[in-house]
């Protein structure tokens, strides 16, 4: 469903979002996290799942839970797509 949506010419932000939203509409209390990456950028949507990102050190990491006790991660809300590359991270609502 993304690759046919980013083969349609959707940017993948959007490829992600419409994916969530169609397989939610399919399977209500779904909880969805999709990552997409394409080794400059990750897009990531969580969706009724955790998942978090830190930037750090000109990097940032995108996971479902802190992989180490360091600080700086921060909770991704729910119901959100992320666009992470090297020391950036946005997210916004789907």
């Amino acid at each position: 469903m993304v690759l046919d949506r980013l083969d349609g010419g959707a940017p993948p932000a959007d490829a992600l979002a419409a994916t969530v939203k169609a397989a939610v509409a399919e399977a209500p209390g779904s909880r969805l996290n999709l990552v997409l990456g394409d080794g400059h950028v990750v897009h990531a949507v969580a969706w009724g799942d955790s998942l978090v990102a830190r930037c750090a050190g000109g990097a940032t990491v995108v996971a479902s839970e802190p992989s180490d006790d360091a600080g700086g991660w921060e909770p991704v809300p729910d119901a959100s797509v992320v666009r992470a590359g090297a020391g950036e991270l946005a997210w916004s609502a789907l």
